[in-house]
C-alpha cells in the first residue's frame, strides 16, 4: 500500500527531507492497523451514509463551502449559456 500523506520541511531545510519522511512514515504506520480496520468497516457498510462528529466540523464546513461554490458557479454558467443562446 503506497503511503498517502504530505508534510515536510521548508525548502531551505532540504537536508531534513529524509528525517521528516521517516518521522511521518513511523507515525502513519502506528495508525495503519486502525485506518485499515476502519476502511474494511466502511467497505462492508454498502451505501450507508457516514455520520459526522464534532471532530468533523472543519471538514463539514469545507464541504458546505465547496457545495455552495459549485452551485453558484453552475448557476452562473447556466445563466451565461441561456443568455448567449437567447442573443
Amino acid at each position: 500500500m503506497p503511503e498517502a500523506f504530505a508534510y515536510g520541511p521548508w525548502a531551505k531545510e532540504a537536508e531534513l527531507i529524509n528525517a521528516f519522511y521517516q518521522l511521518g512514515l513511523k507515525a502513519f504506520n502506528e495508525d495503519r492497523t486502525m485506518i485499515e480496520a476502519q476502511q474494511k468497516n466502511i467497505n462492508r457498510s454498502g451505501n450507508a451514509r457516514m455520520l459526522t462528529t464534532s471532530f468533523d466540523g472543519a471538514l463539514s464546513q469545507f464541504r458546505r463551502m465547496m457545495d455552495d461554490l459549485i452551485r453558484t458557479e453552475s448557476q452562473q454558467s447556466n445563466g451565461a449559456a441561456i443568455a448567449s443562446s437567447a442573443g
